[in-house]
């Protein structure tokens, strides 16, 4: 089988070949699984934003919707304050 010193050459070229194959099939195993990684975790990542997105608009659904209810609620006091005033005007001129 092992003849010549060629026939060693050729038998550590294969054993090396095969090496390198192993380890560029094992370098590629593990990129593929951080990528995979990487992947869950911008979705991971992706879901928290599209949940802060969503607490975000209801703070400011609830901001708009609150900011009419003051502003409603501050015509009224207006209201009452002039509807006051004119009631005191009317009582001091009557005297």
């Amino acid at each position: 089988m092992i003849n010549t010193t060629l026939d060693i050459l050729y038998l550590t070229l294969a054993g090396c070949a095969v090496l390198i194959t192993f380890f560029i099939c094992w370098a590629f195993y593990y990129f593929v699984r951080m990528e995979r990684n990487a992947v869950y975790t911008m979705e991971k990542f992706t879901n928290v934003l599209r949940k802060a997105d969503e607490v975000l608009e209801v703070a400011k659904d609830k901001l708009h919707s609150s900011g009419t209810y003051i502003a409603i609620a501050a015509n009224a006091a207006k209201n009452v304050v002039e509807y006051l005033q004119e009631t005191k005007a009317k009582k001091k001129s009557k005297r």
